[in-house]
């Protein structure tokens, strides 16, 4: 078995902290494209000659596996920075509405992807598909891509997968004046919002068709059953906010008290609840397969369990759009799944390192969230206070 010098744990946090070095080495995102290529394009040429002159190359094949090894370190660190730098430099992208400053009102064409309801006010997320310029008396259509936060001043009908054209001011979102307090408009890069627009009017929008997808459609359709038949018995919005964490239904006086109390977390999904979760559908899921005396003969019960369960899981987190705590509680359930499935036994830090790999490389923004660092640093706090 061959020595390795560069283990796994020890890439991923490469590959974590290079996503911020375009906050400090501002190169163009193309000089790390190309050491990525480059990189990997030596990784190939490097195993194919030790395929075809293995035998000529045997007494340097020490030092050819740790090149390759120093090589898939740059791939990491390479591939990282690329990521890091469409995160914190979207204005680069000719395409990107971040790198567009609107002084008049302008006219935009786009989908409902998020909507939100207050006290007879109406918050959407939009994705731009279209913006028209009025110049020197004529339409411009300008092809950009973004998002818009949309704020209406009324309780509006219109929904998640409705194509919309609206005419407005697009201001970009206020930032922090204080040191500590919270950078609003940092929060909205997260999730790739560049501009908002606040709507007084009702003719200032108008609902064009709706295109969903079938999966968005099934999705939507699972979520308002789930909050219509809540709504019967949470008059709180606590089941709400435990099951889909939706805290806006939640009572302000109680959300208040909860906040003072410390309690608030408890309502907020988090690896805790997918946890949980699982191991009722892994008990349900076992007294299901034991009633029946011929699949207890015919398979493992115990493996098929943690398979369906998993499977349950996975339609669940996607019913949360994927939140960070609830993706990463899902992967590592996953990860020991799969080791029991097939009786492997990998090392836990391995088992958390992926995760959050995972997690990195679908959602590269998350590597500038609190939320992610916090998540994967209670799990690795409890493992180690086990083993004290």
């Amino acid at each position: 078995m061959r020595k390795i010098y560069i283990k796994f744990p020890f890439l991923v946090t490469i590959y974590l902290i290079s996503h911020f070095i375009p906050l400090y080495i501002p190169l163009i995102k193309t000089v790390w494209y190309i050491t990525l290529l480059s990189s990997f394009l030596l990784i190939i040429s490097i195993l194919t000659i030790k395929k075809l002159f293995g035998n000529f190359f045997d007494k340097y094949r020490d030092s050819l596996n740790f090149l390759i090894e120093i090589l898939i370190l740059f791939c990491f660190l390479s591939f990282g920075a690329f990521q890091g730098d469409s995160t914190i430099h979207p204005q680069y992208n000719s395409k990107s509405l971040f790198s567009y400053q609107f002084e008049e009102e302008i006219s935009v064409e786009g989908v409902i992807i998020d909507k939100k309801i207050k006290k007879d006010k109406t918050d959407f997320i939009v994705e731009v598909k279209k913006i028209y310029k009025n110049q020197l008396d004529d339409i411009i259509e300008i092809g950009l891509e973004g998002k818009i936060t949309l704020f209406l001043s009324w309780e509006s009908n219109l929904d998640i997968g409705d194509s919309v054209i609206f005419r407005g001011e697009l201001n970009p979102p206020s930032t922090a004046q204080n040191y500590g307090e919270f950078d609003y408009r940092g929060y909205l890069k997260t999730i790739e919002v560049s501009h908002i627009v606040f709507l007084k009017n009702s003719f200032q929008i108008e609902k064009i068709s709706n295109n969903l997808s079938f999966i968005k459609k099934l999705k939507l359709n699972i979520v308002k059953f789930l909050e219509k038949n809540l709504s019967k018995y949470d008059k709180n919005g606590i089941f709400k906010a435990v099951l889909l964490g939706e805290k806006s239904s939640m009572d302000s006086q109680f959300k208040e008290r909860l906040i003072d109390g410390g309690m608030i977390h408890l309502f907020t999904i988090s690896g805790f609840h997918i946890a949980i979760f699982y191991l009722m559908l892994y008990r349900f899921f076992l007294f299901l397969l034991r009633l029946n005396i011929n699949i207890v003969r015919k398979i493992s019960i115990k493996k098929s369990a943690i398979l369906l369960s998993l499977i349950v899981i996975l339609g669940y987190v996607w019913l949360l759009d994927f939140q960070i705590a609830a993706f990463r509680a899902f992967l590592m359930l996953m990860i020991f799944g799969v080791d029991r499935v097939f009786e492997r036994d990998s090392s836990f830090i391995n088992k958390l390192c992926f995760s959050a790999f995972i997690i990195l490389l679908l959602m590269p923004d998350s590597a500038f969230s609190v939320g992610f660092y916090l998540s994967f640093s209670a799990v690795l706090g409890i493992y180690y206070a086990q083993n004290i």
